[in-house]
């Protein structure tokens, strides 16, 4: 069976550990550390959810929301 993968969102190293460490025994989750990252990553993995910081630096979650709504959806996200 697989797992569905998660994208942790955060710039604090030890909320990314806290949460990854609750999630991994159920899902296999991925981290990133800045909203450019997560772009990166929704373009080259996929992905079950997306949970996002609101607060971080250079990029926020809510423009990282609004990139991801603007931009085509790929096939295996119908």
């Amino acid at each position: 069976m697989n797992r569905a993968v998660i994208l942790i969102v955060d710039d604090e190293a030890t909320n990314l550990r806290y949460v990854a460490q609750i999630l991994s025994g159920d899902y296999t989750v991925k981290a990133c550390r800045s909203g450019e990252d997560a772009l990166r990553a929704v373009e080259s993995t996929d992905l079950d959810l997306i949970l996002l910081d609101v607060h971080m630096e250079h990029m926020d979650s809510f423009q990282v929301a609004r990139i991801l709504q603007s931009s085509p959806i790929p096939e295996r996200y119908p």
